[in-house]
């Protein structure tokens, strides 16, 4: 049915139940746009139906469609695996230089110790010192691995805190002995 410029079409509707009619009067744009509306929404609904059945297919587990979604989806799972590594990577460097910081602050808490005549041996729990720098060749941490590490370096610094404290308090009646005594 072709339409030339300037004509309408004319749709003539009857009701027999009615007993009346109605007329509908379009012209070529509004044709031309009526069936550009409708084949968007043929399309829009063909798309929600496909989405619809390929949703259907990977949670039912119908065959074919776990291998599609497993390909649409491997980018965004690596992505996510090497970004999760990434922050393990510098949560485990960031681990060893508190350690390191530790070490320190327990050398130099056995230094003042040694000034207030304490012995830091007695105060000291069987621990084996540390030895060296950082492992050349070291492998990756898992995340329980690196709780149980950060749960270590927090008994540490507890256990290190309590012994300054110690030695704080023998350093301040030390203090107050010489302040004391003429």
């Amino acid at each position: 049915m072709a339409v030339s410029k300037g004509e309408t079409v004319h749709i003539i509707i009857t009701d027999a139940w009615l007993a009346k009619s109605r007329a509908l009067h379009f012209s070529g744009i509004k044709l031309a746009g009526m069936a550009v509306l409708t084949s968007l929404l043929v399309m829009l609904g063909s798309v929600a139906a496909y989405h619809w059945v390929f949703l259907q297919g990977v949670r039912q587990g119908w065959l074919g469609f776990g291998s599609v979604a497993r390909l649409v989806t491997q980018g965004e799972v690596d992505s996510k695996e090497l970004y999760m590594r990434e922050n393990l990577d510098a949560m485990a460097r960031k681990l060893g230089e508190m350690q390191a910081r530790m070490m320190q602050i327990e050398s130099l808490g056995e230094r003042v110790a040694g000034l207030a005549g304490l012995k830091p041996e007695e105060f000291k729990p069987n621990s084996v010192p540390g030895s060296g720098g950082a492992l050349v060749a070291g492998r990756d941490l898992s995340l329980t691995e690196l709780t149980q590490a950060l749960e270590q370096l927090d008994r540490v610094s507890v256990s290190g805190v309590d012994w300054l404290t110690v030695v704080e308090s023998r350093l301040f009646d030390q203090k107050i002995q010489r302040t004391m005594v003429p």
